[in-house]
């Protein structure tokens, strides 16, 4: 995909739209894969939500 973008065969944002999708089918195959091991043991993990989305969110990797 970036091959493609970088010969100017793809719009950046054609080329970001393909990553998105291709990503998420590798994620779907190996959930796939992975749910057919039953000696695979899953934990849940609940995770807290620390920052809130507003305008006054400070940007990534800041901390208050």
């Amino acid at each position: 995909y970036v091959a493609n973008y970088l010969q100017n065969k793809l719009t950046r944002e054609e080329m970001i739209k393909q990553l998105e999708t291709a990503s998420w089918h590798y994620a779907k195959r190996q959930m796939t894969w992975w749910k057919r091991d039953k000696t695979i043991r899953w934990i849940l993990q609940i995770t807290k939500c620390l920052f809130s989305l507003t305008p006054n969110t400070p940007p990534a990797g800041s901390f208050y």
